[in-house]
């Protein structure tokens, strides 16, 4: 991890040498775009278990649409 972290620092610096804030806004941009790839997954999980709940009970109203209240768990 320290290796990981001492290679990144070199090439950013390095990199930073030639385009000075280029570095900070790649690094901004790859944020803001891993930020928006893991709201997407939760938004999209959210939904598939919405949506998994709403079809067990559609299922559980036609299975139980003789005249009667909700069935109760």
């Amino acid at each position: 991890m320290k290796l990981m972290n001492k290679m990144l620092l070199e090439t950013r610096f390095a990199v930073s040498k030639r385009l000075p804030m280029f570095p900070l806004l790649l690094r901004m941009i790859l944020m803001v775009i891993l930020m928006i790839l893991v709201g997407l997954m939760k938004i999209k999980a959210m939904l598939m278990v919405k949506l998994l709940i709403l079809l067990r009970r559609m299922r559980e109203y036609w299975h139980y649409s003789i005249p009667r209240t909700r069935v109760v768990r």
